[in-house]
């Protein structure tokens, strides 16, 4: 969006459109420098995106993978199995609210 913004700057007749342009184009550099650090920062730095996919498509790739397994990101079995009833609050639970 940049590169857009920049060639609207040079090509507008008036000056306020052009600064404006020029804020615009600045504006999204900043925001594609910051997302490609985060990017860098997941550890993605080198994957290049191919026409037609998206981030999502390769982390779902890695997540498959077995070396990229997180624990923290796996459901944990409930404490309680299906058998038992849901506890019931107390009076004095019912007190706080």
């Amino acid at each position: 969006m940049s590169d857009v913004w920049s060639a609207l700057a040079k090509s507008s007749l008036r000056d306020g459109h052009a600064v404006y342009a020029r804020k615009k184009a600045i504006m999204f550099a900043e925001m594609a420098r910051r997302a490609q650090d985060q990017f860098n920062d997941a550890g993605y730095a080198h994957r290049v995106l191919e026409e037609g996919k998206i981030l999502a498509d390769y982390i779902q790739i890695d997540r498959e993978h077995p070396d990229n397994i997180i624990p923290q990101l796996l459901l944990s079995p409930t404490s309680a199995s299906a058998d038992e009833a849901p506890q019931e609050l107390s009076s004095e639970d019912d007190a706080s609210d």
